[in-house]
């Protein structure tokens, strides 16, 4: 596997990773906002899991825009390089 691949692969892991955990962090704000009295058992569940769909989402998006920079950085570079090598 090229070291491309893995950095590619690396930066997909952590950003579902982060999504994951900024999905389940606006739950845990949902739940304590909700009353104990409106709380029900299959609605929360069924609510933990489309904030976690949602956190996946959000980490897609924090891929995508990681990538951007990424690729944005290495056309910078390049025509930096390309500045400087022509006369």
């Amino acid at each position: 596997m090229s070291r491309t691949a893995i950095v590619i692969l690396g930066l997909l892991v952590a950003s579902l990773v982060i999504g994951l955990l900024l999905g389940n962090w606006f739950y845990g704000l949902y739940e304590r906002s909700i009353p104990p009295a409106l709380k029900a058992t299959v609605s929360m569940q069924g609510t933990r899991l489309v904030f976690w769909i949602h956190g996946l989402g959000a980490g897609v998006v924090l891929f995508a825009v990681a990538g951007i920079a990424l690729g944005l950085g290495r056309w910078v570079r390049r025509s930096e390089e390309a500045a400087h090598t022509t006369p």
